[in-house]
């Protein structure tokens, strides 16, 4: 009988054996395990604190850069001498479901000065208005109306400053857009809002403007809340720059703590490995993820840079921005708006062969465009998962299930993927002709050749588990007189 088992097990390790040489997938992150790349696994040990409910299992939410000017007793308000009342208002600090909350009865409440540090990234990109967001959950009864406010107080410069801001920006079109405007600043613009709530948790947000030639001067910012005749809740209070390159946007990031910034990992992987740089399908190859972009406030939300592969602008990369996708080729794929802003999941695909680009959303093709492929040396080269190196933008959404093919996806492919109803049909999806029911090894990219010896050594391997129990059967039947 050993003898049996023995030789089974050499058949199935065979089998598996050339079924484990099929390069596809090279690349695989599900969020639930260790990442995958070619026979390789990693754990990338991201912050916890963005994971998230995923297509299957969790996902990740990348979001850009950012950081919450609010003190931390403000932010998740805990400090009353942080705040201040008017209008008859009484304040009150609670815990609800573990989260520190502010409860307001009538009147208004202000948030007391608060400092902020506003910078340019990139003087060349600037606009000429740069921004503040604030954010906050509140909730109240239904119908009642809460108005809020928040500003900038006025900078002082004297003459010498004045002159030196206005020259260093005289030349920069993106500022200088209007001739008004050259020899003086904007007057800043405070940021309104009146929201009516809905009886449940509610996240809102609004922004105040000011000049970008003097942000860095801008030091202090106050922010008020007026409820009226009401008790309302508030938590979860959040301040961060917004409208600086490269995102030009108002739209808030998720709650970060008082004075806590966004960790490394949170907006986005950059792996430097040679073991992806080996087995990156240059020429011909499938990326694939599933994706949602969520909009969490009464802002419109919109995504930016989901992957990339490459070393710098003037070498071939890959690209996958919200609207341009590139394939190693001077060429892109533009897509119309929404582009790739979508509320619920959605799958994407980008299939790239010698000869041609296309971009798939749900298994519908969108875009397919000549590609003219060149060898090219990949020494240095990252890959980023949730980020884009070369916009300088993060993904801004959700991402689960990234895979990374040495495959060109065929339309059929790409359907059975996105119509996945499970993880496990999903990973099927990806082998449909594999025999999950029977537990034998097979793959679709697998040569016919090699599909062909798997399959003979599967009936082999049949045929002795057969045999194995026939005679296991015989030898261990006894007789009995009584069971004729």
């Amino acid at each position: 009988m050993k003898k049996y088992v023995a030789l089974l097990s050499l058949l199935l390790c065979a089998a598996g054996e050339l079924t484990g040489k099929e390069p596809a997938p090279v690349f695989r992150m599900d969020f639930d395990s260790p990442v995958q790349i070619g026979a390789e696994s990693m754990d990338l040990n991201l912050p916890q604190r963005s994971y998230v409910k995923g297509k299957f299992g969790k996902g990740y939410h990348f979001q850009r850069n950012a950081f919450n000017f609010l003190a931390p007793g403000v932010a998740d308000p805990e400090d009353p001498a942080l705040f201040a009342t008017s209008n008859g208002a009484k304040l009150e600090f609670l815990k609800e479901n573990g989260d520190k909350t502010l409860r307001i009865r009538n009147g208004t409440f202000t948030i007391k000065e608060t400092p902020v540090t506003l910078a340019n990234r990139k003087t060349f990109f600037t606009l000429p208005m740069t921004a503040a967001t604030f954010s906050c959950y509140v909730k109240g009864p239904e119908g009642k109306k809460v108005t809020f406010c928040s500003a900038f107080l006025p900078v002082k410069l004297t003459a010498a400053e004045t002159k030196a801001f206005l020259k260093k920006y005289e030349k920069n079109k993106g500022v200088n857009n209007d001739p008004a405007y050259a020899n003086k600043f904007r007057d800043a613009i405070p940021g309104t809002l009146e929201v009516t709530l809905n009886g449940q948790w509610q996240r809102i947000a609004f922004a105040a403007q000011c000049d970008s030639r003097i942000a860095t001067k801008q030091q202090i910012m106050t922010v008020t809340a007026d409820v009226g005749n009401a008790t309302v809740f508030f938590k979860k209070m959040q301040l961060e720059h917004t409208m600086v390159y490269p995102f030009h946007t108002f739209q808030p990031t998720s709650f970060l703590p008082g004075k806590t910034a966004r960790m490394d990992g949170e907006n986005g992987i950059v792996l430097k490995l040679n073991s992806i740089r080996k087995l990156f399908p240059a020429k011909e190859g499938t990326l694939t993820f599933f994706y949602k972009v969520p909009q969490e406030t009464n802002l419109n939300t919109t995504s930016a840079g989901f992957f990339c592969y490459g070393s710098g602008w003037r070498k071939p990369m890959w690209v996958v921005d919200n609207g341009r996708l590139v394939t190693g080729t001077n060429s892109a794929i533009y897509l119309k708006k929404p582009s790739l802003d979508y509320r619920e999941w959605t799958h994407f695909a980008l299939v790239w062969t010698e000869k041609d680009s296309t971009v798939y959303l749900n298994g519908r093709k969108m875009r397919t465009i000549p590609r003219k492929f060149k060898e090219f040396e990949a020494d240095n080269y990252i890959f980023c998962i949730g980020k884009n190196m070369w916009s300088e933008r993060f993904a801004d959404a959700v991402m689960d299930e990234v895979m990374l093919y040495a495959k060109a996806f065929t339309q059929q492919e790409v359907i059975q993927q996105a119509t996945a109803a499970s993880q496990t049909s999903h990973f099927a999806s990806l082998f449909p002709s594999t025999c999950w029911s029977h537990g034998f090894l097979a793959h679709p990219a697998i040569s016919i050749e090699r599909q062909r010896m798997i399959q003979r050594i599967n009936a082999i391997a049949l045929i002795f588990i057969i045999i194995f129990l026939s005679r296991y059967k015989r030898n261990n039947m006894t007789y009995n007189p009584n069971n004729r």
